[in-house]
């Protein structure tokens, strides 16, 4: 018996909020990162 269709559009909405949070997440991590570098190379470290 196939789970509802209600059950597929949560698992396939999960799956998509998960990548888009993920690509969020990663963006401003690497921004933190670029900032940190570019502000550490100021100082001359």
């Amino acid at each position: 018996m196939p789970p509802p269709a209600g059950f597929a559009a949560f698992v396939l909405l999960r799956g998509f909020f998960a990548d888009v949070l993920g690509g969020v997440l990663a963006a401003v991590l690497a921004g933190a990162d670029a900032r940190a570098a570019s502000g550490l190379s100021d100082f001359g470290l």
